[in-house]
């Protein structure tokens, strides 16, 4: 797939219709990793949440190895959606990388919802405790494990 293709997907990818983004995706994902400068390119100009969310979404698995993968989880922490900002929380925390801290505590005291400020919340401490899987076991039970599959 040339780059005009990819592109050309992407601006289809702006869309609400779940099924449409599902067949989008089927073929770039074939792109793997090489999607990441592309997802981050449109990232703020995609105009539907719900395609904004998996941008976010489809770049978690490569959030602990790639800059860009994490920067879109930077930029997505600004959503206006809270669905963003959630997937947003999962690939920082995802991505065990210090460095979100720095952006992450200012939204704890900003948050708009309790829901969001607890994910932000779950999202520094998994970051903190060097353990991804707190993102989802908030209680540090030890019992939930969070497994990101390739494919």
């Amino acid at each position: 797939m040339n780059p005009e293709q990819i592109k050309n997907l992407l601006k289809q990818f702006d869309t609400t219709n779940d099924q449409k983004r599902e067949e989008i995706w089927s073929k770039l994902r074939t792109l793997g990793e090489d999607v990441i400068p592309y997802f981050l390119d449109v990232l703020t100009q995609t105009t539907k949440w719900q395609a904004r969310s998996d941008i976010v979404f489809h770049s978690i698995k490569y959030a602990q190895n790639n800059p860009e993968a994490f920067k879109i989880g930077l930029i997505a922490i600004n959503d206006k959606s809270l669905r963003v900002k959630y997937r947003a929380c999962q690939l920082l925390a995802y991505s065990q990388n210090p460095d979100a801290l720095k952006t992450l505590r200012p939204f704890v005291a900003s948050a708009e919802n309790n829901k969001i400020k607890a994910d932000i919340k779950a999202a520094i401490d998994a970051i903190e405790s060097k353990n991804h899987n707190y993102f989802f076991d908030r209680n540090h039970s030890g019992k939930v494990f969070w497994e990101v599959k390739n494919g």
